[in-house]
């Protein structure tokens, strides 16, 4: 409607109503300029549109009338099936673009998830042929789609010679299947809920779907002038056909992931029994096709997840997770854990004693002693540092909170259950030397054996180690042997200088926890700030940080010397590392300036 035409009718409409309505006194005498801007106010809104009309001017459009006016029609048609869909080219030339969403219905249809329920805007569903496209409101979703489809199927079917024509195609096309073929068209003829049911299902339906479709659409495609009815039911026919091969693929999906799964599950069953998150990520099923792309990484995550997830109190996860010394996080089955750490024992009880025989060769060859020699303490803790160093999946799983509990599982069995009854003596672990069955005296006895035989010559052997042994070693041996005028040294006082790394060491007491070593407190905080669920990213986040924490700790060294190391020195230097631009993006402070006060302790520890 154009300007003057609606200022018109107002003026005339409100001195016919003026009486009744007194507020429409201010529209009698409204002028054209005054319509405008209260116009324009509504098209501000998306009430109306003002349009620029070559003959009329400017013209006023409500475009709700129209969206209205289709959603009635929809209203009408799920009453009486037999109408047809309202076409694109009902729509009027002026109405606005923006009121106006195009799809396509083998790309854009599935799934439409309704803006609002009030109707503001509408679709147009176009199809891959000739077929003219239809229109529908914006807060229609897929299913309401596929429910007014099957109606008009429906109503197709009533026409007994139609019925009887696609019927017989169908059995003519699947030999033998007479019975569940009458079943399927009768379940479409009974309720379009239940036959939209058994499209959703697929199945071997899916089948039936797909030849009717396909005859309906040889029947009335070929057609070089079409009904309005004929028109209708090809569209219907379109959205059944592409909705059936949408959740055939679906099914096939969601089957897919499922058996891609249960190929997750063998897998974590076969040697090695740990692995790592990016071990996990490189499974492949018996053809060699990665097993990652069969169900999506959000499905990985998940299954992980549930899967660590204890069930109850009492009874353990199926997939127990630990982390090697290096902060490296493993799984492993839990029925698969027992017998994995008895092969680990087992397999390398052997390359740990060629090791400590090695180790101990090389300290005598030099005439040198350890503690680990002469103390079956020592020589326990000794074991325990080798066993970190070069078995570090072992280390980790004998530490590990969930293994003194597995003996209290029932899924575990009973002979797995001794073994560990037999680790883990009253809850406690074994000591290294019982659980790899090491004795330390045979050991230095076999060490002591691979010596050249002028090691046994008492005499000669100490003219050897006079001469071999370090020079300090060999001076210090002299002045406890002198017996010159030197005064004795004062308790309390000394002459040699402290390093930096004593002086952490005796820090440590001060941020360490009992019971706890400093790489643990390193790794626990590293796991609270880096929440980073993709190891290589993870990696990469760990590394980045630790080199800028480095250069912080290198300049704060060349500016004051760690000679005079304290406490505060090394709280206030982590609080300075923190706060910097650089660690902004990282959530947890708090874990963070714990990991960098202990990784600036091990820094200095390492460093000298």
């Amino acid at each position: 409607m154009g300007i003057s035409e609606l200022t018109d009718y107002l003026r005339k409409y409100a001195q016919r109503n003026i009486a009744e309505k007194p507020d429409l006194a201010s529209f009698i005498d409204i002028s054209e300029a005054r319509l405008v801007t209260e116009l324009e106010a509504l098209e501000s809104e998306g009430k109306v549109e003002l349009i620029d009309d070559k003959r009329k001017g400017k013209v006023v459009f409500v475009p709700f009338y129209f969206l209205d006016k289709v959603t009635r029609q929809y209203e009408t048609i799920r009453e009486k099936p037999e109408l047809p869909f309202p076409l694109a080219s009902a729509i009027p030339q002026n109405f606005s673009k923006r009121f106006l969403r195009y799809i396509r219905i083998n790309t854009d249809f599935t799934e439409l998830q309704p803006e609002a329920e009030s109707n503001t805007f509408l679709y147009q569903l176009m199809f891959p042929d000739d077929t003219p496209p239809l229109i529908f409101p914006g807060n229609f979703s897929t299913d309401q789609m596929l429910d007014l489809a099957i109606a008009k199927l429906r109503f197709f079917f009533q026409k007994d010679e139609l019925r009887d024509f696609i019927q017989k195609k169908l059995i003519t096309a699947n030999p033998g299947k007479e019975y569940s073929i009458r079943k399927f068209i009768l379940t479409i003829q009974a309720h379009s809920s239940e036959a939209m049911y058994t499209l959703k299902k697929s199945g071997d339906v899916y089948l039936y779907w797909s030849y009717l479709c396909s005859v309906v659409k040889q029947e009335f495609s070929k057609k070089t002038e079409k009904m309005s009815d004929e028109i209708t039911i090809l569209q219907a026919i379109f959205i059944i056909e592409y909705l059936n091969n949408y959740y055939r693929n679906k099914t096939q999906q969601s089957l897919q992931r499922e058996t891609a799964l249960k190929n997750l599950d063998l897998a974590l069953q076969k040697p090695p029994y740990y692995f790592n998150k990016a071990a996990i990520v490189n499974f492949k099923d018996s053809r060699g096709v990665p097993l990652l792309g069969q169900y999506s990484q959000e499905d990985l995550e998940e299954y992980i997840q549930e899967k660590t997830a204890a069930d109850g109190d009492t009874n353990l996860p199926d997939l127990l997770s630990f982390k090697t010394p290096d902060g490296e996080r493993y799984y492993i089955m839990l029925d698969k854990t027992v017998p994995l750490i008895i092969s680990l024992v087992n397999d390398n009880r052997k390359k740990l004693r060629d090791v400590c025989l090695k180790k101990w060769y090389q300290q005598l060859i030099r005439f040198e002693q350890s503690d680990a020699m002469h103390t079956d303490s020592a020589f326990n803790q000794l074991l325990k540092t080798l066993c970190a160093e070069y078995v570090p999946v072992l280390y980790a799983l004998l530490g590990a909170s969930f293994i003194p509990m597995l003996s209290a599982d029932k899924r575990i069995t009973e002979h797995q259950a001794a073994e560990i009854r037999r680790i883990f003596s009253r809850d406690r672990l074994l000591s290294y030397t019982d659980l790899f069955m090491m004795n330390r005296q045979e050991l230095l006895t076999d060490a002591k054996i691979l010596l050249p035989f002028w090691y046994t010559i008492p005499i000669l052997s100490s003219i050897i180690a006079f001469f071999m042994r370090p020079k300090k070693s060999r001076h210090a041996a002299r002045s406890g042997n002198s017996k010159s005028g030197s005064l004795p040294q004062q308790p309390g006082t000394t002459n040699k200088k402290v390093s930096p790394r004593e002086i952490a060491s005796e820090l440590q007491a001060e941020f360490i926890p009992e019971n706890k070593s400093l790489q643990d407190c390193i790794i626990e905080q590293l796991d609270l700030w880096n929440t980073i669920i993709d190891p290589v990213i993870r990696k990469q986040n760990t590394e980045d940080v630790n080199s800028f924490i480095r250069d912080q700790v290198k300049i704060a060294h060349r500016t004051q010397s760690f000679l005079k190391l304290t406490s505060d020195r090394i709280r206030n230097l982590a609080d300075a590392i923190v706060s910097t631009p650089g660690l902004a993006k990282v959530k947890n402070k708090g874990a963070l300036r714990l990991y960098t006060e202990y990784y600036i302790l091990w820094l200095v520890l390492h460093s000298v």
